[in-house]
């Protein structure tokens, strides 16, 4: 609930919606390697053993994280 206040706050004092784009876009970049991290310890920590082997979950895991990893990598990229 606070985060639109707090853009709308943001938006009073800056007044450039294309910053305000490109600052979530560094945001963004900032918070997807951090989501792959975490979701690689737990897979190692939390997930059901019997899930662990199965060859789809892997599979699915890994375009993941390619997927998240270009994506954060381009927003880096095209804001720069």
């Amino acid at each position: 609930m606070a985060l639109p206040i707090v853009w709308g706050i943001v938006y009073l004092f800056v007044q450039s919606p294309v910053f305000m784009i490109q600052l979530g876009g560094i945001a963004s970049a900032v918070v997807l390697p951090a989501v792959v991290v975490a979701v690689w310890y737990l897979r190692q920590t939390e997930t059901d053993p019997r899930l662990l082997s199965d060859k789809l979950f892997n599979g699915i895991l890994v375009v993941s994280t390619v997927a998240l990893t270009t994506t954060g990598g381009y927003s880096v990229v095209e804001v720069f």
